[in-house]
This record gives structure tokens, sequence and C-alpha cells, in this order.
């Protein structure tokens, strides 16, 4: 069985294996896959050592899913140091302005992008999101190449999903703030955010029997059923289902060339 995971949009979704990814998108009643090389694959042996180890495997996703965070993170660290300056002496200083309206300017475009981006298709979304949910969860299920029917009897909740990582997250990094602030505790906040990282890493990785964890994974099913996903068409599950079955052909052949497919 291979490894996969999967994230959708409002015209489609993106599976990623090991070494390759495909992506689907629907575009005015036409299915259109790509498969394609990952840049960074997860089989190689630095990728395959950190993924094993805790604590690693949390830096290494956080550098995957947040590169674009990480790249913030030196102009972040630069405002800190001008507002302890600041602070210390009284100055005002222009570079901290100077980069502070950049973060905001920013940080209103992305909201901006996700809002219109998010709600330009919440039911194209929300099923989407189903059909990558059903899709995966069919193949753990089965181990085998999808199916029509395999895919539309498998549940649209999926406990892998990032809704459910997110409250895993929000959960831990209250309780380490609440925590540094009960001990008064000097910290960095870029510290707290990636120590808060690599401890929900480390429990979402155990099992979503353990007791003390089951009231964030019904509040992610919960979420995911009423708001997160909606059943998908046949449409799009046979689109899901050509395209999971590439990724899988793909990363179970291991080829050498890249192709693109298309189909109606």
């Amino acid at each position: 069985m291979i490894s996969v995971s999967a994230s959708s949009f409002n015209s489609g979704i993106i599976f990623h294996g090991d070494v390759y990814s495909v992506s689907l998108e629907i575009k005015e009643g036409k299915a259109e896959i790509e498969l394609s090389k990952n840049r960074i694959s997860r089989s190689g042996r630095i990728a395959e050592f950190m993924l094993a180890k805790p604590m690693l495997r949390g830096l290494y996703s956080l550098f995957m899913m947040q590169r674009s965070a990480l790249l913030m993170l030196p102009l972040e660290i630069i405002v800190e140091r001008e507002a302890r300056k600041e602070k210390s002496d009284g100055s005002k200083s222009p570079l901290i302005k100077l980069i502070n309206y950049f973060l905001m300017a920013m940080l209103v475009s992305l909201l901006w992008h996700l809002i219109t981006k998010l709600f330009s298709n919440v039911k194209s979304t929300g099923q989407f999101h189903g059909a990558e949910h059903k899709a995966v969860n069919a193949y753990r299920h089965t181990g085998k190449e999808l199916t029509l029917d395999s895919c539309r009897s498998a549940s649209r909740v999926s406990d892998s999903c990032g809704s459910i990582f997110i409250a895993f997250f929000l959960s831990v990094y209250a309780a380490v703030s609440a925590l540094l602030k009960i001990f008064r505790s000097k910290h960095n906040s870029h510290a707290k955010f990636i120590l808060s990282w690599l401890i929900a890493t480390e429990l979402f990785h155990l099992d979503s029997e353990t007791v003390a964890l089951k009231p964030l994974y019904k509040a992610g099913r919960f979420l995911q059923e009423r708001f997160l996903t909606l059943e998908p068409s046949d449409a799009q599950l046979i689109a899901a289902v050509e395209a999971f079955n590439l990724l899988l052909r793909a990363e179970t052949e291991q080829h050498e060339t890249v192709t693109g497919v298309s189909i109606s």
C-alpha cells in the first residue's frame, strides 16, 4: 500500500504520493488530469529518516506545508528585535513600521485570496473535499485500485483531514501559551508556534481511539460532516477514481517518465 495524502479546492483535487502527484481539475464539464513528479520526494533517505523520527516529522511537515510561512519568519524575527529595541530605549524605528505595513498588506492580500477562493463556489468545494476523502478512505480500506462503487460506499469523513490537525494544533497552542503565562516564562512567539506544531504532529500520530484525543476527533468529524464536506456527484467521483488510479499505477510501477492525461 502506498502512502497518499490529498488536498481539494473549488474545482478539483490534488493527490500526493511519495514520488508523484496527480492534479485533477474540472473545467467547463471536462476533467483534466495531470501526473507530475514531486520536487521533493518523500521516499528519499532524508525524508524517510525524518518521517520515522518523533518531532523531526513535525519539522518536515511544517517545511512541506508551510514553506511560505517559513519564508516570512526572518521578517517576523526582525520585527520582534526592533520591538524590543523600541521598548527599551523609547525610539520609534522606521524599519519596524515599514515591515509591519508590509506584513499587514500580505495578510490582507492572503485573506482576500482565501475568501474569494473559498466562497466562489462553496458547494463545489465541499463536494470535491468529500470526493477526496472518499477516494483516500476507499483505498485505505481495500488497498487496491479504486472503483466507482468502492468510492460511493466510502465515508466522506476522514481522521487524517487537516481540520482535525488544526483542532490539535490550536488546543496545544492554547495549552502551551497558558503554561508559559503561569510560569511567567520569557518566550519567542515563533518558538512557541513551532513547539506547538511539533507536539500536535505527535498527537496526530497517536491512535484515534486514545481516550484523551476522542473529543478533538469528534469535533473534527462533526465539522467535516456538517460544514466542510458534501456528497460528491458521480462525475466528480469518476474523475477522482481516474486520478487516484493514475497515481497508484505511477507509484507502483515507478515510471521513469511523467505523462499528462485528459479524460472527458
